[in-house]
């Protein structure tokens, strides 16, 4: 491309502003401070020769661009529906606990196993569950998370935080109580975390760090 009565032109910066780019020759429907063509993008032939073909790799760009814009967008709505839906998973199957747990482990085993439920559930409402349980229950629950944790530690890893919480949480719940038959259990529930979370450490670097 080329001014017809001037210099070569090897680019065209259509849109310019005040900007600049070295190799480009800036255009803008108005005068600015890089501008050196101040035309509407339909006059660039005035100024131009082979303007067809310039424009149509600006529109290209511009096409490349707002794909690259929508992509973004749909896995960032992707990613919210995801969300959403395991918030109402991890809702629906955590309220088995403690009336209904016979569902709730069946529930647990056919939906949860692969997936960091954990992380779309409110870990001060858990403790709440667990401590309502029975004792058998949360021998039980104990149980299976450590074995889920072990067969599963790289799907379930970003849940490691939320875990991180229950532990603490369950720390202060049974600190300076009663040793009573449930606390002794909450205690080892608590304790037991760091073997299940060790499987996490295992797989992942970023849970590594994560020192409890």
């Amino acid at each position: 491309m080329f001014f017809k009565n001037k210099k070569v032109i090897d680019k065209i910066y259509m849109g310019c502003g005040d900007d600049y780019k070295d190799g480009y020759v800036s255009c803008d429907v108005r005068k600015t401070k890089t501008a050196k063509i101040i035309c509407k993008a339909w006059e660039l032939s005035k100024y131009c020769k082979n303007v067809n073909e310039e424009l149509g790799k600006i529109a290209i760009a511009e096409i490349e661009k707002d794909m690259e814009s929508i992509l973004i967008h749909f896995n960032t709505l992707n990613e919210q529906l995801l969300e959403k839906e395991y918030r109402e998973k991890a809702d629906e199957i955590m309220k088995c606990i403690p009336e209904r747990m016979e569902q709730f482990y069946e529930k647990f085993d056919k939906e949860c196993m692969q997936i960091p439920i954990f992380k779309y559930y409110d870990a001060f409402q858990l403790l709440q569950r667990i401590t309502c349980a029975n004792n058998e229950d949360i021998v039980l629950i104990k149980e299976k998370l450590i074995d889920r944790a072990n067969k599963f530690s790289k799907e379930i890893e970003p849940e490691m935080q939320n875990i991180k919480k229950l532990k603490q949480l369950i720390e202060d719940y049974t600190n300076g109580k009663e040793a009573s038959i449930k606390i002794v259990l909450l205690k080892e529930f608590s304790k037991n975390v760091k073997n299940w979370t060790s499987f996490y450490y295992k797989y992942c670097d970023r849970a590594k760090k994560m020192i409890l």
